[in-house]
């Protein structure tokens, strides 16, 4: 590679391994991630000496993080996939979140992704892990990250809990898996994956839906709340029209053009066949609006289901700042250890 003033340099990391590269006239710089997930800054001048400005993450050396095992399937097109199976490593404090009983199993789905290699053990694509598989797993969970690729124009609640439940019927009965507590969770469009699959088969026992869509309609028309806060930046409802209708959703067409297929596609409409204790996360300042949760909720506590919604506030799409995100993984434990374990 060369700078600005012509000059060549010439890295000495794997690809794979850098994770942030800066050239200038001054000289080289990159962000170089282990395996051991430790980050470090490394520059690089003109005559080729190097150095190591600093080291990030060195506490992570002494985590024992759980490997990824995977299991090959076929998707509904019979292409073969791959899903990853994550189990509790063998020095965690307790080898199940059930004592006396093997690991439940916690599917965390993400319709249109695919896993060709094993995910990050860091949950790098946060909107898709925000719920860590590895705290699941140092928690003494079981975790499925199932490929859950879609046709194009597919619609996004269309067979979802059998394909979810393809994946998980293929992980091996030796595995160590407890496949019959089985659990739900997810971030975003797979938080709103977790409720629809919950519609559609009473085999979940828990689920645990974190910043989700519960009613394609009425998500489409909402404000962000940035524009409430900050009217100035003008108002943006084609981002809503466009994910609807053209991006995750693929609905393909607006709720007056074909009122059915928001109404099939949107969990808050079929809440009544939920079967399974409900968890809701979702900050108030979400652009997928805090009333979305509160729709879902709303169903669930009208029909007596069992359901807890847990509001952030301060937080966006990401629940992001330490003192929440401790806040929201503990409750989340303790929610699902109560559902599977009893």
């Amino acid at each position: 590679m060369r700078s600005l003033m012509g000059k060549r340099f010439t890295s000495l990391a794997a690809p794979d391994e850098v994770t942030a590269r800066a050239v200038s006239e001054a000289g080289l710089a990159e962000i170089w991630r282990a395996p051991s997930q430790t980050l470090t800054l490394r520059l690089q001048w003109f005559d080729q000496t190097r150095a190591e400005a600093v080291r990030l993450n060195q506490a992570f050396e002494h985590i024992d993080f759980a490997k990824a095992e995977a299991i090959h399937g076929l998707d509904p097109n019979r292409a073969p996939v791959r899903h990853w199976l994550i189990l509790p490593p063998a020095q965690a404090p307790k080898r199940s979140a059930c004592e006396g009983e093997r690991p439940p199993l916690v599917v965390i789905p993400y319709p249109g992704a695919s896993y060709p290699t094993a995910p990050d053990p860091l949950g790098r694509g946060i909107g898709r892990y925000s719920a860590n598989p590895q705290l699941l797993a140092a928690a003494g969970f079981a975790v499925l990250i199932p490929s859950l690729p879609r046709a194009p124009g597919q619609e996004p609640g269309e067979e979802l809990a059998a394909q979810i439940l393809a994946a998980v019927d293929l992980v091996p009965a030796d595995s160590g898996a407890d496949t019959h507590r089985l659990g739900i969770m997810g971030q975003s469009f797979g938080g709103y994956s977790a409720l629809m699959a919950a519609t559609q088969s009473s085999r979940f026992r828990a689920v645990v839906a974190s910043a989700a869509p519960s009613n394609l309609a009425s998500m489409r028309g909402a404000f962000d709340p940035h524009h409430e806060v900050l009217p100035r930046d003008g108002l943006e409802l084609n981002p809503n029209y466009g994910w609807s209708e053209l991006g995750q959703g693929q609905l393909g067409r607006s709720p007056w053009e074909d009122p059915g297929v928001y109404v099939r596609n949107s969990p808050v409409f079929f809440a009544d066949q939920i079967t399974a204790p409900v968890l809701l996360i979702h900050g108030d300042g979400d652009f997928v609006r805090l009333s979305q949760a509160q729709e879902m909720f709303s169903a669930l506590y009208r029909l007596g289901k069992d359901a807890q919604l847990l509001t952030a506030y301060g937080e966006g799409h990401i629940i992001a700042s330490p003192a929440n995100r401790r806040a929201v993984t503990s409750h989340t434990l303790a929610w699902l250890q109560s559902a599977l374990c009893r």
